[in-house]
């Protein structure tokens, strides 16, 4: 009979988790054009961008203040990216690995070495708005819910 037939149960539906907005980001890029291009796109999250040129001014300003995440391109004067990460993955591990990659150099063998090697996640140029609003939505969700975790 119909009656002693097991019920099936829905999962209950798991809600999306709330955008992060407001963040405090660093975007370290030496093409001005292509910073001034991340903080208008993640301005229309709410989100408020520091800029830095390259990765010696980036870790001046890290020194000065935390950030909840950071967008550094690769091949920059003075300190590229991957110096930039070492640099702070020696005085801040944390902040490191809060670090999302821009570069349109994918294809050399020691940036796919060093890509591989940090696991850091990567978006590529040019810049699509929605990736990167979306990769930078997805690393903030992930921030806060490790906050919440640990409180």
């Amino acid at each position: 009979p119909a009656a002693l037939a097991p019920v099936k149960r829905e999962a209950p539906a798991t809600a999306a988790p709330k955008p992060v907005r407001g963040g405090r980001i660093l975007v370290v890029d030496d093409e001005t054009d292509i910073a001034d291009t991340c903080g208008d796109i993640l301005a229309m999250d709410g989100h408020r961008c520091e800029f830095a040129a390259n990765g010696r001014a980036a870790l001046e300003r890290v020194a000065r203040g935390r950030f909840d995440l950071i967008l550094s391109d690769l091949r920059m004067p003075q300190l590229d990216g991957p110096g930039f990460y070492r640099e702070l993955s020696r005085s801040d591990p944390e902040m490191a690995e809060r670090i999302i990659f821009l570069t349109g150099d994918t294809l050399s063998p020691a940036i796919q070495s060093f890509l591989a090697e940090t696991k850091r996640p990567v978006i590529e140029k040019p810049l699509d708005p929605k990736q990167l609003r979306e990769a930078v939505a997805a690393a903030l969700a992930r921030y806060a819910a490790g906050r919440a975790d640990a409180d």
